[in-house]
């Protein structure tokens, strides 16, 4: 019984979670993306700048 208790608990949390996954899924893409390319800007420049100085 407690165990039932729990799952009545939980699966709205992740119908909504599945539900703002669906909404947000390009916002997501996008934030992502952008996490990325200042991830490899990052790599590029701390390997760049040694080799100028």
């Amino acid at each position: 019984m407690i165990f039932m208790h729990e799952n009545v608990q939980i699966n709205p949390i992740f119908n909504d979670l599945e539900e703002y996954k669906l909404n947000n899924n390009k916002v997501l893409r996008v934030i992502i993306v952008v996490m990325l390319v200042a991830v490899v800007l990052a790599l590029i420049l701390t390997s760049v700048v040694p080799l100028v100085n």
